[in-house]
């Protein structure tokens, strides 16, 4: 799916947005900025709620707006699903009730997902006949994902979905996206301020700053682009097993395994975010450690950062991971580009 804009909204004299994209939209394109840098007015735009915007925009050569010459496409007539952060679910109907009205509404458009798919991949076999006024907030989201999903739009705009939740349920929701996405069922617009949720989800990230929107590239660049508050390693791994008795994961990546605790990961291919503040580094692997996520790697750069700080960044199995330590520590290690060392992470500040 092609997007093209070229359009500006104003609000008096404090708020310009300038947009101009000839986009793919494919997989989860997220859209990362402060709040109240235009990334909501963006999706208002092609979601046709907002009506102020002067220029063009057109899907695969449709136009769906064009000012000056009367061509504005309803809302309802482009096929979108739109996720706010406030669900929205009809209170006088249960789970499946407010499913099944998505399900109708979308008769004659063309079929992405089916029902019981969605209700499978989304866990919310046993919530069906369950009041949406006794759900939870995380229950709440996954009940919207699905009636947004089975209104089978050609593409869906989610706006900031997790921020209204805690952290459990925002760990949970996440599990829950990534086997949506997946599935690659339909493209998404992905609004949001969290790195993390970045990190798992988009394919491709678009800053918007100042009133204009550019590209950042894939998830491992804009997490190197110096965007966020932390250096962020970015390890795509594959699903290899469930330790049920110590409720861990294990991950095969290029280097070797990844140890990860919590609930059973429920898709086979995961993607890892390693904090720099919370990888080390060793001359040796200390067996004796509770470290569990111990790698060899090659010391490839050494960067001087903040005060007293440098970055380094070590090959590990072909990847590269940052690890942030003290100058104090590099100088102690005699750290150098090319020598072997051992980089070391928790498990519990795994991403």
């Amino acid at each position: 799916m092609r997007l093209q804009a070229d359009f500006r909204v104003t609000r008096g004299d404090s708020f310009g947005l300038s947009v101009k994209l000839d986009l793919d939209l494919h997989g989860v394109t997220a859209l990362w900025g402060l709040s109240g840098s235009g990334k909501t007015t963006l999706l208002r735009v092609i979601s046709g709620l907002e009506n102020s915007a002067e220029g063009e925009l057109s899907i695969d050569g449709e136009p769906w707006m064009k000012s000056g010459s009367g061509v504005f496409l309803s809302p309802h007539r482009r096929g979108l699903g739109y996720l706010f952060q406030e669900v929205g679910l009809f209170p006088h109907l249960n789970v499946e009730g407010n499913l099944r009205f998505a399900l109708n509404r979308a008769q004659g458009r063309r079929p992405i997902v089916a029902y019981d798919e969605v209700v499978g991949l989304l866990g919310l076999g046993d919530l069906l006949k369950r009041s949406v006024l006794s759900l939870s907030g995380g229950e709440k989201q996954r009940a919207g994902i699905a009636r947004a999903l089975l209104a089978q739009p050609r593409l869906l705009l989610l706006d900031e979905p997790l921020s209204a939740l805690d952290e459990g349920s925002r760990f949970e929701i996440l599990g829950y996206l990534e086997r949506v996405v997946s599935k690659k069922l339909v493209p998404m617009i992905y609004v949001t301020h969290s790195s993390k949720e970045v990190a798992r989800l988009a394919d491709q990230v678009f800053l918007f700053e100042e009133g204009r929107v550019k590209p950042l590239g894939s998830p491992e660049e804009f997490l190197r682009s110096g965007e966020t508050d932390d250096v962020v390693t970015l390890v795509r791994a594959s699903f290899a097993s469930y330790d049920r008795q110590f409720e861990m994961n294990e991950l095969h990546f290029s280097g070797g395994s990844l140890f990860l605790p919590g609930p059973e990961i429920l898709v086979s291919q995961v993607r890892v975010a390693i904090s720099a503040s919370n990888v080390s580094v060793a001359l040796s692997h200390d067996i004796s450690s509770s470290i569990l996520n111990v790698h060899p790697g090659t010391v490839r750069s050494i960067v001087d950062r903040e005060i007293g700080q440098s970055l380094v960044s070590v090959d590990v199995g072909g990847e590269v991971w940052a690890a942030k330590i003290t100058r104090k520590s590099v100088d102690r290690l005699g750290l150098r580009e090319g020598l072997p060392v051992f980089v070391q992470v928790k498990a519990l500040s795994l991403i």
